[in-house]
């Protein structure tokens, strides 16, 4: 890896994200890319895990073990 993509891969990218719990409230998260796009790969994950248990009438998906929350 060349340093400017080290560099490049380092830094940081701050976003403002809503809560959960309010639509007023708002917070910046600050991640590198890469914590990014795991973090976005983790959410879609388990949004069609919730997809796919509605679907087959299984509404216990929350209550699995794989880490995600």
């Amino acid at each position: 890896m060349t340093e400017q993509k080290a560099k490049t891969s380092d830094r940081m990218i701050c976003k403002t994200v809503r809560s959960v719990r309010s639509r007023a409230i708002k917070n910046e998260v600050c991640m590198t890319k890469k914590q990014w796009l795991a973090a976005a790969r983790q959410g879609n994950g388990l949004a069609r895990s919730i997809v796919r248990g509605a679907a087959s009438g299984q509404w216990d998906v929350l209550d699995r073990d794989d880490g995600a929350t």
